[in-house]
């Protein structure tokens, strides 16, 4: 599985029955969260969820703190056959900042991206949003 762009892996979860981070919303099995910044100031994090291994190009396990590039391998596709992929840019004013939230999470910094709302990731524009200009440009028209 590929990343979608230059990033820092900031969570590695290695449990396959680990829980999506909505607690109701079920099972999302092993992933790997990246964090992305780009030039313009902005940032966003990727979710690869429902892997099988969690390992690099070369074969050795990602770790969190990695630096990958885009298109690199940071994993492989569970036994299920399936994969999740979600984008979630940092919008701070759409920031979870509910007592419930900092109650499961507070605690786990690999955990800030689930902060940020999903946005669909056929209508994310990576390099629209990590352009030049500091608009709300996250989806293409």
């Amino acid at each position: 599985m590929p990343v979608m762009a230059d990033g820092v892996v900031v969570r590695v979860e290695q449990d396959e029955t680990a829980n999506v981070d909505v607690p109701s919303a079920g099972k999302c099995g092993r992933y790997i969260v990246v964090k992305h910044s780009y030039p313009n100031g902005r940032s966003a994090y990727t979710r690869y969820a429902q892997l099988g291994r969690l390992v690099g190009n070369d074969g050795t396990p990602i770790t969190v703190g990695q630096q990958v590039k885009a298109k690199d391998k940071i994993g492989e596709v569970g036994s299920q056959g399936r994969f999740h992929f979600e984008v979630r840019p940092i919008e701070k004013a759409a920031a979870d900042q509910t007592p419930k939230w900092t109650q499961l999470y507070g605690a786990d910094p690999g955990m800030e991206g689930s902060r940020y709302t999903v946005v669909d990731p056929q209508k994310f524009d990576d390099e629209v949003y990590g352009g030049t200009e500091a608009g709300d440009t996250t989806q293409k028209n």
